[in-house]
């Protein structure tokens, strides 16, 4: 069995991967598992089923991503956890929102065809089919606020997510 450590799969990433064929099954595994499977599969040129999945999904978050932002022009929030340095497929979409705004967002979501899955205090969850939007006040992790998101709210940018001009955060925040 071969194993691959993170500091051989970030290695693997940033290089030029001319071994890949010895490590092909275990880093598309590992890359599965750390949602950066698209961006292996582009590195190695693979042009496959699995990789056209990879790029579909891509594709349909980021039309969700555009409608969601249509549909919040004019509240104060941003998509955070989206915008990376590789290409990946999220498992969600992560939205930052004023917390005076967050009912009112909420119900704009649930008119997309979204229903409310999990309502926290700082986080409610809404899904459509294999679409995941959560709406955070503040960045939780197991219940708990980790940083405050109001504050986050104050260092908004606009950022290219897969050639969409998106509201984000500044890379600092």
């Amino acid at each position: 069995m071969c194993r691959v450590s993170t500091k051989h799969f970030i290695n693997f990433i940033k290089e030029d991967g001319q071994k890949a064929e010895v490590y092909l099954n275990p880093l598309i595994d590992f890359a599965s598992k750390n949602k950066v499977l698209l961006q292996l599969l582009i590195k190695l040129d693979i042009k496959d089923h699995l990789r056209r999945s990879q790029e579909e999904a891509i594709e349909n978050v980021v039309r969700l991503v555009e409608i969601l932002s249509r549909n919040l022009d004019g509240f104060g929030f941003a998509f955070f956890k989206l915008v990376k340095p590789v290409s990946y497929v999220p498992a969600d979409v992560d939205v930052l929102v004023k917390s005076e705004e967050r009912e009112e967002i909420i119900r704009r979501i649930e008119g997309l065809g979204f229903k409310v899955e999990v309502k926290e205090p700082f986080c409610t969850t809404l899904v459509k089919g294999p679409f995941i939007v959560d709406v955070y006040v503040h960045p939780t992790l197991g219940g708990m606020i980790y940083i405050d998101g109001q504050e986050l709210l104050n260092h908004v940018c606009i950022k290219d997510f897969n050639g969409l001009r998106i509201k984000s955060l500044e890379s600092y925040a």
